[in-house]
C-alpha cells in the first residue's frame, strides 16, 4: 500500500515510539495508521477513521501490559 510521504510522523503509543501516517489508496477515506514495536520481530498496527471524533483521545489511552 503507498503512503503519503508528507503524513509520516513520529508520535508516542502507550510510552513506545510510532509512525503515523496515512495511505495514499483511493477509496481508504480518512485513515491514519500508527505502527510501533513491540518486540523486535512483532509489530502493533493500529488502522483508524479519522472522521470520527474521539479517536485521538482512543489513541492516546492505549496502554500495554508489559
Amino acid at each position: 500500500m503507498s503512503i503519503d510521504p508528507q503524513s509520516v510522523q513520529e508520535t508516542t503509543i502507550a510510552g513506545k515510539p510510532a509512525l503515523l501516517y496515512r495511505p495514499m489508496v483511493t477509496g481508504t477515506g480518512l485513515t491514519q495508521m500508527y505502527v510501533l514495536t513491540l518486540e523486535p520481530e512483532k509489530l502493533l498496527w493500529i488502522s483508524t477513521d479519522i472522521i470520527y471524533p474521539g479517536y485521538e483521545d482512543v489513541i492516546a489511552g492505549i496502554r500495554l501490559k508489559e
